[in-house]
């Protein structure tokens, strides 16, 4: 029976299929609360809808945007926040730097979170992500 190397960490892994377009959309737990995220490589923060936000117990009240973030549609306003943890599946990321933008129809799930991975890979249409 093979022995596993003493010097690898265990890990798991998940792998989720790209839609048609090529986008990963994950089902994740924000705080406890359900929310869809696209993956985006791209951005550098994991951020949220204010609709999200409010779902995951973010007083909208609290909100302080005073940041300022390039998007594909343009300028939009950006407030600072921690979330407690995401999670997707058996998987969870605790104080997790984010914002909320103003004007985005969906929730990203940022470098913020991903870099806090193991490792992540896209290929052949699947998102490998390790922990």
């Amino acid at each position: 029976m093979p022995r596993p190397h003493a010097s690898a960490p265990p890990s798991n892994t998940i792998v989720y299929t790209a839609d048609e377009r090529g986008h990963v959309v994950l089902d994740t737990a924000v705080n406890g609360a359900q929310v869809r995220m696209l993956v985006d490589t791209g951005a550098s923060l994991v951020t949220l809808t204010p609709a999200d936000a409010r779902a995951a117990g973010i007083n909208p009240a609290s909100l302080v945007f005073n940041g300022h973030v390039q998007t594909a549609n343009g300028t939009a306003r950006m407030a600072p926040v921690t979330l407690r943890e995401i999670r997707i599946g058996q998987l969870s990321i605790y104080d997790v730097p984010a914002s909320v933008l103003e004007h985005i129809n969906v929730s990203l799930l940022g470098m913020s979170f991903l870099s806090r991975l193991q490792g992540y890979e896209m290929h052949d249409g699947k998102l490998t992500i390790s922990w």
